[in-house]
């Protein structure tokens, strides 16, 4: 029985040690993990949690030496996480979302950029993401800048999924690792606990108001300018060709005035909640030229003066044209006075032409710093001569007698030709990176011939013959340059029709098959008054060459020309 018993008491002792050394244990293990992670330093790892942080910063337990089979954590500061924990969003990531329209449960798989990050809750946040367009072999590329602005959509950033991909600069495009035939993420969801956004800039409110004085002065000084001017040009008009005239130059100054005032309005409310109401309030802007023309219209109609045809030029003349046009650019003469006067000084160093340099220059006032960054976007922007104007204005001749007599500083752009570049053409033209391609379809003219075409070690000017539509892509879509625009036309309407009909007569300009000749003239005047319009009311243009004189239009190219120069 004695043996029985001491043979019991010994089994529990047993069992009680082995209980106390798994407890010992535990306890032990735990100390030295907690030590660890209130000790470690921050680099490997993010905190995720001020509590958890707080609490695990001060250990109560005392920290015993571990054995040297345990294989102790890397470094932390906070809670301690996974080594492959996912990152917080940022802007500029490539990401994996999922469209709704995509045919099954999640929807259509896309791959993006991240551009924006927005705070809509205290706990929720959503993206401006862009798509991108898969190019093949694993490569994704931004679309064509007029479309890029159609293909951002708001996401939320719960649904985006980082993706390591690398800009390849060869390719223009971003190399995304794919896994059976779909993009790989690197996680399923990007890291939001304790996620707080993007990290503000910071804004010199002085700055800020120092600027808004600036731009509110020189808003008021264009106005005062074009208006006074105005007056002076009415005045003169008045005194020499009478009060008919000088009262119809007065309603294309008008008109100018009322141009600036509303792009002013568009210019103030950019960036603000009537951002919209605003631009569109500003649009009016382009139909004044057209009101002036209509009321002097009315008036020679009610007066009986007017020579009623099919068209509005029928019922205002040459003269009349002339003094609305002249009447509405006035607005510009301001701006290239205080140009040239800048041009024979020392603080005019940037020699920008027309309203951007004057613009330009205004801002930066006598400040040394602006100055020198003025020169410096000059420097990074490439001249660039582009040349437009309605069919008949001799404009390619006169190109052609330009580049000719330049002594190689004018130069055309090199384009790209389907035949010797094949693969790269065709890519080139699936995503619209093409301004024009010619007719037979062989060469097209994109951006980088532009850009790239001249030598500007060798003082190297490009010059582009474009016709309206280019010029207006051109003008939308050219990052990079700065053009220089001359735009050509004949002083009336009845002039381009007889250039039209010489240029048919003589077999230049062809007659469809389906048309007759008059249809295709009458055709061909709706597209010359189109054109002129736009010409009148863009602000592309810094030299308007009204004249059907071949000598006297290309000393005024000539002319114009060198501003790219200076």
């Amino acid at each position: 029985t004695s043996a029985s018993s001491l043979a019991t008491m010994i089994r529990t002792i047993d069992v009680v040690t082995l209980v106390l050394s798994c407890i010992l244990g535990i306890a032990w293990t735990d100390a030295f993990s907690l030590h660890h992670s209130g000790t470690a330093s921050s680099s490997t790892y993010r905190q995720t949690s001020t509590k958890r942080h707080q609490r695990i910063q001060s250990p109560t337990i005392l920290y015993v030496e571990p054995p040297k089979y345990y294989n102790a954590p890397s470094p932390t500061s906070g809670t301690p996480k996974k080594t492959n924990a996912a990152p917080y969003p940022k802007i500029g990531d490539v990401v994996r979302y999922y469209d709704l329209d995509g045919g099954n449960a999640k929807g259509q798989l896309k791959v993006g950029k991240l551009l924006l990050i927005q705070k809509v809750s205290p706990e929720k946040f959503v993206g401006d993401v862009m798509e991108m367009e898969f190019v093949g072999d694993g490569y994704y590329a931004e679309f064509p800048s007029r479309e890029r602005r159609s293909r951002i959509t708001v996401q939320e950033l719960e649904g985006l999924s980082p993706i390591s991909a690398s800009y390849v600069r060869s390719a223009d495009a971003f190399f995304v690792p794919m896994s059976d035939g779909q993009p790989k993420v690197t996680f399923e969801r990007f890291e939001l606990e304790g996620y707080s956004g993007p990290k503000p800039l910071e804004v010199n409110s002085d700055v800020v108001e120092r600027d808004g004085e600036k731009y509110v002065e020189l808003k008021g000084q264009l106005l005062r300018d074009a208006a006074l001017l105005g007056a002076v040009g009415t005045l003169v008009t008045l005194l020499s060709k009478g009060v008919d005239d000088g009262l119809v130059y007065a309603t294309g100054a008008l008109a100018g005035v009322g141009y600036v005032y509303f792009l002013s309005v568009k210019t103030d409310t950019v960036g603000s909640l009537g951002a919209k109401l605003g631009n569109s309030i500003s649009n009016v802007r382009f139909a004044l030229p057209v009101f002036a023309l209509l009321s002097v219209s009315i008036k020679n109609i009610i007066s009986g003066d007017a020579n009623i045809e099919s068209s509005l030029f029928s019922t205002v003349s040459a003269e009349q044209f002339g003094c609305i046009i002249l009447g509405f650019l006035t607005y510009r003469v301001p701006l290239f006075l205080r140009r040239i006067q800048e041009g024979f000084s020392d603080a005019g160093a940037t020699n920008l032409p027309g309203s951007a340099g004057v613009a330009a220059s205004l801002l930066s006032g006598a400040d040394a710093d602006l100055s020198a960054s003025n020169i410096l976007i000059d420097e990074v922007l490439k001249p660039v001569l582009l040349v437009s104007g309605p069919p008949g204005t001799d404009k390619t001749a006169l190109i052609n007698k330009l580049i000719e007599d330049s002594d190689g500083k004018f130069v055309r752009p090199i384009l790209n030709d389907r035949l010797l570049e094949g693969a790269k053409f065709e890519f080139m033209e699936a995503r619209g990176e093409f301004f024009e391609i010619t007719k037979l379809g062989r060469f097209g003219l994109s951006k980088d011939n532009i850009l790239n075409s001249a030598d500007p070690e060798k003082g190297e000017v490009v010059v582009i013959d474009a016709d309206t539509k280019l010029a207006k892509k051109i003008s939308s879509n050219l990052s990079g340059a700065r053009i220089i625009g001359v735009w050509f036309s004949l002083d009336s309407v009845d002039k381009f029709k007889e250039k039209l009909q010489d240029q048919i007569d003589s077999g230049k300009l062809k007659v469809p098959m389906d048309e007759d000749a008059d249809q295709f003239l009458r055709a061909k005047r709706r597209e010359v008054v189109a054109d002129i319009e736009y010409g009148v009311v863009s602000d592309l243009f810094d030299f308007m060459i009204v004249s059907d004189d071949f000598d006297s239009c290309y000393k005024q190219l000539e002319n114009a020309a060198g501003f790219c120069f200076r």
